[in-house]
């Protein structure tokens, strides 16, 4: 399978890793601003500690 090409031959799987990389950075360097998806902070976490720090009490 593909697995066995990338244990027989370490040097492809780390041309194939770094043209992902590159790949990724050169998509994440062009995609607009307006593209990037919305990203909201954590509410919960708070949440939890308090409830946790409540419960030692």
């Amino acid at each position: 399978m593909i697995a066995d090409v990338f244990i027989k031959r370490p040097v492809t799987a780390i041309v194939v890793s770094i043209v992902i990389v590159l790949v990724g950075i050169i998509s994440m360097l062009t995609l607009p601003v307006a593209q990037y998806p919305d990203i909201s902070p954590p509410r919960y976490r708070y949440l939890v500690i308090l409830l946790v720090l409540m419960r030692k009490q």
